[in-house]
């Protein structure tokens, strides 16, 4: 994906040449609904959040003891790396508010 990483968030349909496309023309999300505030779309997924609102919603996950982390939150692709999609489950369930993340 285009600008991975970034503020901006470039549809994951582009067919680009990650070297030479301009990430800063892609959208910026993340706080388009107010302070504290990120909004997820179909096609961004959720906006730009700061690195202690995932951190918050695993800690706070794995505490619940609800998850097999091994299981539930890696495999063989990811790695080390939670998989992507477990991430914003986890996210979505402690700071989720319909088509936003509140934090």
């Amino acid at each position: 994906q285009p600008g991975d990483g970034s503020v901006h968030h470039c549809p994951l349909t582009d067919s680009v040449d990650p070297n030479t496309y301009d990430v800063g023309s892609c959208p910026k999300l993340g706080h388009t609904c107010g302070k504290d505030c990120a909004v997820i779309s179909d096609d961004y997924g959720i906006g730009h959040i700061p690195p202690f609102v995932p951190l918050a919603a695993v800690k706070m996950a794995y505490n619940s003891g609800e998850y097999d982390v091994c299981a539930d939150w890696f495999s063989d692709q990811s790695l080390c790396n939670i998989k992507k999609e477990a991430l914003d489950d986890i996210v979505y369930k402690y700071f989720g508010d319909d088509s936003t993340i509140k934090f």
